[in-house]
């Protein structure tokens, strides 16, 4: 018996000598609507229920979510599928995992009466707002300004950020106009019937235009992919999470989705808040899947304006995988 219990012994000692399992590092945008499914994973605790730990941070400058993904200050990230791609030109490897917004959600627009401005080519000489620079809106921006012949020196860019102060920066003419997305672009609608909209691809219709289809990776979530091949059980997790979250989105109604919402994506206006979670619904993913033709059309439209991702030759299939979610929900 003896040697029975000492051989139990050492096995207890073992396990409480294990070290406990680090925490998935997760940074998202702060304010960003099109963030709010990774926001509710942990919320509704979809992430604890799966056995994945988690430390989410949110940040109000999209652009640097990326940037702390590739320096390894987070494991995994919510940000644009494009910017896979431009990580891709620039020779480093970026994975999307997991669908969150299935079509394009930006647009550009001018508070009702500002200073003449009617058209894309009236920016010239303006100061025109993006979440951040460097940013998918701020390559939006150049986008549009390149599609209607604006030279871009010719456009003064700022920083505004997304939610409640890219919308007070725009209402109080800090910029003439901004490039937004998502939330911040529905909110205006909603707010300001008069709203001038510049460029809209917001919409099924301007997806399409736009990209082709209205079925892509737009908002996805990104890691390294050694991390991913290291730590396939907690990427498994994490993907099924979000799944489980979006599903949450589709089966509940706008209010009961603004009541489980981050403070910081809210605002006063509960009308506005409401029609742009309803009109969000549409845009989210109902299967976290990356469509398998999405990632070729988004590089398709990024070649209109990147000349580094035109020159690139970029391997699609090192740029996303669906190996994580389930199949069917």
């Amino acid at each position: 018996m003896k040697p029975a219990v000492l051989i139990t012994a050492v096995l207890l000692a073992g396990c409480a000598q294990r070290p406990k399992e680090a925490a998935v590092r997760i940074i998202i945008s702060q304010g960003s609507l099109a963030h709010v499914p990774v926001a509710l994973a942990a919320d509704l605790r979809f992430f604890h229920a799966q056995g994945v730990a988690v430390e989410m941070e949110q940040i109000p400058n999209p652009s640097k979510t990326i940037e702390a993904l590739v320096a390894n200050s987070a494991d995994v990230a919510a940000g644009a599928f494009e910017s896979v791609l431009l990580l891709a030109a620039d020779g480093q490897a970026v994975q999307a995992f997991a669908n969150l917004v299935s079509r394009d959600i930006r647009g550009i627009v001018a508070m009702p009466g500002a200073k003449g401005i009617r058209t894309v080519r009236d920016l010239r000489g303006r100061n025109v707002g993006v979440s951040g620079l460097g940013s998918p809106i701020h390559t939006f921006l150049k986008h549009v300004l390149i599609q209607n012949g604006v030279p871009l020196e010719e456009v003064s860019v700022a920083g505004i950020g997304l939610g409640l102060p890219a919308i007070a920066a725009l209402e109080r003419g800090v910029v003439d106009a901004a490039g937004v997305a998502a939330g911040d672009l529905l909110r205006l609608k909603h707010k300001h019937p008069e709203l001038v909209v510049l460029a809209d691809w917001s919409t099924a219709e301007g997806s399409r235009a736009a990209w082709g289809t209205d079925n892509l990776p737009g908002v996805t979530l990104l890691a390294r992919p050694a991390w991913l091949e290291a730590h396939p059980g907690e990427a498994r997790k994490i993907a099924r999470a979000l799944q489980q979250a979006l599903q949450w989105l589709h089966d509940h109604s706008p209010a009961e989705i603004r009541e489980r919402m981050p403070a910081a994506t809210l605002t006063s206006d509960v009308a506005a808040d409401l029609a742009a979670i309803a009109a969000m619904k549409e845009a989210w993913s109902r299967d976290g899947r990356i469509p398998e033709n999405g990632p070729e059309m988004v590089r398709r439209g990024l070649e209109v304006m990147q000349e580094k991702v035109r020159k690139a030759e970029i391997d699609l299939s090192k740029t996303f995988t669906n190996r994580f979610v389930w199949e069917n929900q």
